[in-house]
């Protein structure tokens, strides 16, 4: 029990110091909101109108209307989806220029002790890799978690609406699904945490190899260097085949 208030208590305040460091226009973040929303349930509605054609066309009546209401809801999604996407893009851009600058001004005004900390090759690292991460989660993880919400329960409404069996069934499945996805979400996370964190190590000794090359050189140790090199660029090789790997199986199945 207080393990699960922990992690919801460091979700919360991680969630909070997004919000800090990334703010978005409320407006615009509310009608992509909104845009996402109805975009899912339109997914719904053009299951549903599908599956009017093909009885309109097996029982031979109302085949016009189920055309045109098919072919309203593909306009529909499709306008749906160039706008959502636009606007998307929009807020990600924004916010990722807003938090660059926050961030770079932020090195400035800090101690001198607290820049120099870091390698320039992980302050790189950071501010490109991290900072676009940040920025992609914060617009884009509330909307996908109502879009989702949506395009569940109109699907299970509408499954209830067609057979009550079949829905039990797809629900039993979609608990096993749900438990296999959140495993899964937990290693992809791991692998891709490694690949970033040795990522920022090649740079960190690329960075720190040019700077004391005159050195190297002076002293004779370039053998010594490279087998470094070699070293580092092997781990970063190890860590992205991984990651590959396991995502290519979960694709596979």
């Amino acid at each position: 029990m207080y393990n699960y208030v922990k992690r919801n208590v460091m979700k919360n305040q991680t969630v909070k110091k997004i919000r800090e460091l990334a703010p978005v226009c409320a407006f615009k973040q509310a009608l992509y909101i909104a845009l996402v929303s109805m975009q899912a349930a339109l997914t719904v509605v053009f299951a549903l109108c599908v599956k009017s054609l093909v009885n309109a066309v097996e029982y031979s009546y109302s085949i016009k209307s189920a055309v045109i209401w098919l072919i309203v809801t593909v306009v529909a999604l499709c306008l749906l989806g160039a706008l959502s996407s636009f606007l998307g893009d929009s807020l990600t851009t924004n916010t990722e220029k807003n938090l660059k600058a926050r961030v770079y001004r932020g090195l400035f005004l800090s101690g001198y002790d607290s820049v120099t900390s870091f390698s320039q090759g992980d302050l790189l690292s950071r501010f490109d890799g991290d900072v676009s991460v940040v920025s992609g989660v914060r617009v884009n993880l509330l909307p996908s978690i109502i879009a989702t919400a949506v395009r569940l329960i109109g699907t299970l409404v509408a499954m209830l609406y067609l057979d009550v069996k079949f829905t039990l069934v797809v629900l039993a499945c979609a608990v096993v699904v749900v438990v296999a996805s959140v495993f899964i979400r937990k290693v992809i996370s791991k692998l891709h945490k490694g690949v970033r964190n040795k990522s920022a190590d090649n740079y960190t000794f690329i960075q720190e190899s040019l700077n004391l090359a005159p050195v190297v050189k002076a002293f004779g140790h370039e053998s010594y260097l490279l087998d470094r090199a070699v070293s580092t660029f092997n781990g970063y090789k190890s860590a992205r085949l991984k990651q590959r790997y396991f995502s290519s199986f979960i694709s596979v199945l």
